[in-house]
C-alpha cells in the first residue's frame, strides 16, 4: 500500500513538472487555479497504464455462440480497468 501511494505521488509530481507548458499558469506568478490543477489531476490518473489490458479483455464477445452471454466478461473488464 506505501509503495502504491509512493508511486501516486512521484506521478502527480512528474505530471506537475512535465506538463507545466501544456497548462498555462494566467498570473505568472502565483499557484494554479482550481481548473489548471483539476487538469493536472486528470492527467496524473488517467494515462496509457492499463490500455492495452483493457483493449485486449473488451475483445472478449457478449454473447457465446449459443445465445448465452460470456462468462465474467463484467469481471474481466473490472479487474482490467483496476
Amino acid at each position: 500500500m506505501l509503495i502504491t501511494l509512493g508511486l501516486g505521488a512521484l506521478r502527480f509530481a512528474g505530471v506537475d513538472r512535465d506538463a507545466a507548458d501544456l497548462v498555462p499558469r494566467l498570473p505568472a506568478r502565483g499557484s494554479p487555479t482550481h481548473a489548471q490543477r483539476g487538469l493536472l489531476a486528470v492527467a496524473a490518473v488517467a494515462g496509457v497504464r492499463g490500455a492495452i489490458t483493457l483493449a485486449g479483455i473488451l475483445t472478449l464477445p457478449i454473447l457465446m455462440p449459443d445465445g448465452s452471454a460470456f462468462p465474467a466478461r463484467d469481471a474481466a473488464i473490472f479487474l482490467a480497468m483496476g
